[in-house]
Order: C-alpha cells, then structure tokens, then sequence
C-alpha cells in the first residue's frame, strides 16, 4: 500500500457511538414535525388575520359606529332638543384681530321655550380697556307667530327690520348653534334656513380629550374655526366653549345657570306694541 493509501487509512471516519446513533435517530422526526408545523401556523395566521377583517370591518352600505367623542356630542344635543324650554345666562370675551385689533365682552341672557317662543338679550361692549368703550344691547323676540329685534344703544331703542326673528325651526337653529358653535350668533343665523344652517355649523375632527386640570372637553372644527367645548357629563350641557381663529382672533364663552325645563311665563314672550 502507497504512503499516500495509508494516509487515507487513517482519514476514515470511526464507527459512530451507540449515543451518537440515538440522537440522529431523534433528530429526523423533529424535522419532520418542523417542516410541517411552518405552513400550519402560516395558515392559522392567515385565518385569524382573516376573521378580524370580517369581524372589524363594517358591513357594505352601513356606517361605521361613531366613536366616543361623537356620542357625547350628539348627547349634548340631544339633551337641548329634549328640553321644552330652557334658561341659560351668558359670558362671552372676543379678542378679535379683524377689522382691527379690540376686545369685546359680551353677558346675556337666553330664554327658549317650544313653540319658536323666543327672548334672548345680549349686551356687547367695543372697545373693552380703552377710553369710552361703547355698549349696545340687541333683544330677540319671538312668540311663536312673529318676531322683532330691538337694539338699545346710547342713541336710544330702535327696533331692527333687517334681523328679524323668524319662527320657523326657532328652537332647533338655536339648539343647533347653542350645540355646535355659539350662543351670540343669533343675526348671523336668523336668515339662514334649518338646511342652511346645519350646513354652516358642519362638525368635523371630533375628539375627545382632557386638559391640564383632568377636566374632559371636544375639540372639533366648525367654520374654520378651531374649538374646544368643556360639558357636564352626567347633564350633558356646555360649560364652556373657546372659539379660535388664526386671522379673527379667539372667542371665549361660557354658559351659567342652566334650567331645563322652567315654567316661563308666555308674557316674557310678548312682542311690544
């Protein structure tokens, strides 16, 4: 035999061990079992990603469930439209930066009884923290067949053709403001149809979200505006309400004293002679 024959002699592998022949005898199954377990579990994946899709996904046709902050606007409203008459009082600051830069401080007092039964006053006051600032007093009535509006101001009382309050879905333009977007827009909303309206005062980005102090509010947008409402939960009526406009300026309102549901009497209705 050549040198480089016994060399190869001596590369031969030795008989394996009886441990050894156990362990590959092991070994073969689990690769097995293996080879199959992966398109197993590829499949049950596939499946249970399948299920949630069905489960989560609304069926064609029907919306999706709103989500929280959405409930607790639409209770807020609900709440106002359930009452067959109401009594809140009212304060509200504008820093407005159009036409030109000034503050205005608005107080009032609104009462609304079913039937397009209006009496709403509201004092505003231009010019808040300079020399002279000036007052006026606007006073919406409706008792149910017609309305007027009235302006008090240091030239005298005058009634107001133009803004003329209509009875036709009363309750529900102010509901629908009082609800969405602000108390004291009664000229702006007066001309508007219900339709109109609900068109003007569209809610979008609803959230709902919590303050430094812990206390829950919405934040939305409506007519370009950036708002945020702070509301009762358990009466589910507005407390609070900060308007913001980045070329108006910010409006910030709040509601006090609210009844729902009061004994008004029709006189406070009465329209004047």
């Amino acid at each position: 035999m050549s040198r480089f024959e016994d060399r190869l002699t001596l590369l031969t592998p030795a008989p394996a061990s009886e441990t050894l022949r156990t362990r590959l005898a092991q070994a073969a199954p689990r690769r097995r079992t293996w080879t199959r377990t992966v398109p197993m579990a590829a499949a049950a994946a596939g499946l249970i990603a399948a299920i949630c899709f069905t489960l989560l996904k609304a069926p064609p046709g029907q919306p999706a469930r709103p989500n929280e902050a959405e409930k607790e606007f639409r209770r807020i409203e609900e709440t106002l439209r359930g009452a067959s008459a109401l009594r809140v009082s009212y304060k509200r600051v504008a820093e407005l930066l159009l036409p030109r830069p000034q503050k205005v401080e608005d107080e009032g007092l609104l009462l609304l009884k079913k039937g397009s039964r209006l009496n709403f006053t509201t004092t505003e006051t231009f010019g808040v923290g300079k020399p002279n600032p000036t007052a006026v007093t606007f006073i919406y009535l409706c008792d149910g067949a017609a309305g007027v509006t009235r302006v008090k101001s240091p030239q005298g009382v005058k009634s107001v053709q133009n803004v003329a309050v209509h009875p036709k879905d009363l309750n529900e333009k102010f509901v629908l403001s009082l609800a969405r977007d602000s108390i004291a827009v009664a000229t702006t909303m007066l001309h508007l149809d219900l339709a109109q309206l609900q068109g003007h005062l569209e809610v979008s980005e609803l959230a709902s979200r919590t303050d430094e102090t812990g206390g829950r509010f919405l934040s939305y947008k409506v007519k370009g505006f950036d708002a945020k409402l702070w509301f009762d939960p358990i009466r589910r009526l507005p407390l609070k309400r900060v308007l913001t406009h980045p070329e108006m300026g910010t409006f910030t309102e709040t509601y006090e004293g609210w009844e729902l549901n009061p004994d008004l009497s029709e006189d406070l209705f009465r329209l004047p002679e």
